[in-house]
């Protein structure tokens, strides 16, 4: 199939189960995972209505995918992945809902960003301006 057996290939659409899911293995030469029954637990109809749902829910789900080992559980982050799915069920802003996952998934990793003091003098936050800064993973005040 390609050179020395390690050709890998991208998403193989096997079938279609119902008419909302399609089933998708990540294949590797030598490593094909064989999907034999699926069942929708989930259809989350009213995302399903609304496009600006629908393409923030799919980033999640990419987002999740990026940050996961293959074939490492995480349960955490499949929690909060799943709240957020029904979070966006329940009409709560897309954008905010992604917001949210996005911190929730950093923190979770462990790359959370610190909001509760200056990271460069170590003052609380308080009520004075202060500014967020990614290049040292949260906020900082004028000192």
């Amino acid at each position: 199939m390609g050179i020395d057996d390690e050709v890998e290939h991208d998403l193989l659409d096997l079938s279609r189960i119902g008419a909302h899911l399609r089933v998708a293995v990540h294949v590797h030469q030598r490593e094909l995972d064989v999907l034999t029954q699926a069942d929708i637990r989930e259809s989350f109809p009213n995302t399903k209505q609304e496009i600006k749902s629908v393409a923030h829910g799919v980033y999640m789900l990419e987002l999740a995918n990026a940050f996961l080992d293959e074939r490492q559980p995480n349960p955490d982050l499949f929690d909060t992945l799943l709240s957020c799915m029904y979070v966006l069920e329940g009409g709560t802003d897309p954008e905010i809902t992604a917001r949210y996952f996005e911190l929730q998934i950093l923190s979770i990793l462990g790359y959370d960003p610190r909001f509760d003091a200056c990271l460069r003098c170590g003052r609380p936050n308080g009520h004075e301006k202060i500014w967020f800064s990614p290049s040292v993973g949260g906020i900082v005040c004028n000192d």
